[in-house]
């Protein structure tokens, strides 16, 4: 068999054996042993996937293949598409990140690597819409149009997330891409404050009622309406036995109640108006 074997300076050797892999002394192995140095190189300086098959002159059969991937030269990256998007925490973006890598002369710097990674959270990069090979780091190299793109799934935590995108030591490069992960549907309502207390009657309970409003995620759900209700006893909310107020950006609505004209317990319940 052909065997290519490392070299210390990162050369490749072709040696032949016999079918126990011991050398071969022959004039022809001679000749194929010791390094053979190539140079890819395209007019344009553009990249490409080139293989390149050595064989022996007597046994054409006998072969081994070397596979070089030549990057384009890139003088800059430009954003294509994807920056400033929002959508719900968890889902995917609807329009993917796309850069655009050119050379020095403005034509596209093709099979040029380009490295794309989320920052501080739990979002997931991909290659596909299916996200079957979902990372929070992957490269992607340029097509011959100069242009890499991902999809990108946000994080479970609202708020604002990023991707940094890194063509390295090039104009523009890195880059950082923001998205805005809104919480999703509330469902769960903790009572925060205004639990068992005692008053007189016909007075304003000093505490309000208060509760949050949280996702799947534990992410607080603005602007989403809660009523307020009196179950059971007298009272009212600022003379209506039912209120309904938004939660602000905390996820928090909270409500003050007057206590009815009878002494005694009272139930009142808080619930997410839908």
């Amino acid at each position: 068999p052909l065997t290519r074997v490392s070299r210390p300076d990162t050369s490749d050797r072709l040696i032949l054996g016999d079918t126990s892999q011991n050398w071969v002394p022959s004039r022809n192995a001679w000749l194929l042993c010791g390094s053979i140095r190539t140079m890819a190189e395209t007019p344009d300086r553009s990249g490409s996937l080139q293989n390149v098959r050595a064989s022996l002159v007597e046994f054409p059969q006998i072969t081994t293949t070397f596979t070089v991937n030549v990057q384009g030269v890139a003088d800059r990256m430009d954003l294509v598409s994807g920056d400033g998007q929002e959508a719900t925490v968890g889902d995917s973006l609807l329009n993917p990140i796309s850069v655009k890598l050119l050379t020095d002369s403005g034509e596209p710097a093709t099979n040029f690597i380009v490295s794309f990674s989320t920052q501080n959270s739990d979002g997931k990069l991909s290659n596909s819409m299916d996200f079957s090979d979902a990372d929070s780091t992957i490269n992607i190299p340029t097509n011959s149009s100069g242009i890499a793109t991902v999809y990108w799934k946000l994080g479970t935590k609202s708020g604002q997330q990023q991707m940094v995108v890194n063509a390295g030591a090039i104009s523009n490069s890195p880059k950082t891409i923001t998205a805005t992960a809104h919480a999703g549907a509330g469902s769960q309502l903790l009572a925060l404050s205004g639990n068992n207390q005692t008053a007189q009657i016909q007075l304003e309970l000093p505490i309000p009622f208060k509760v949050r409003l949280l996702d799947k995620y534990s992410n607080p759900v603005p602007l989403a309406d809660i009523t307020f209700e009196s179950v059971s006893g007298e009272g009212s909310f600022k003379g209506e036995n039912v209120t309904t107020v938004s939660t602000d950006s905390s996820g928090d609505a909270q409500a003050l109640f007057t206590l009815g004209r009878i002494a005694g317990e009272g139930v009142y319940m808080a619930q997410v108006f839908t």
